[in-house]
């Protein structure tokens, strides 16, 4: 059995339709999900020190320009040598 054009160009455009609206759906019941704030470290607060946990100290270079950072400071964030 064979179909007409103006019949294979419905079915097409139902198709579309059809995947348009679960795009949507999809889109929409992952666009509504609530962001988890972060949970900030002051490791300079006293109550830190008070409680015997430990940092991890890490010198940063005074400038924040690490296309300036010599071999020595990204060794100290902890990378190897290589």
């Amino acid at each position: 059995m064979f179909y007409s054009a103006s019949q294979r160009r419905g079915v097409v455009f139902l198709l579309f339709i059809i995947v348009l609206l679960c795009c949507y759906y999809l889109f929409k019941n992952n666009w509504d999900k609530s962001i988890e704030p972060l949970n900030v470290i002051d490791y300079n607060h006293k109550s830190f020190e008070k409680d015997g946990l430990e940092k991890d100290t890490v010198n940063l270079p005074n400038s924040f320009n690490p296309n300036n950072w010599s071999k020595e400071d990204w060794i100290n964030l902890g990378f190897s040598k290589k």
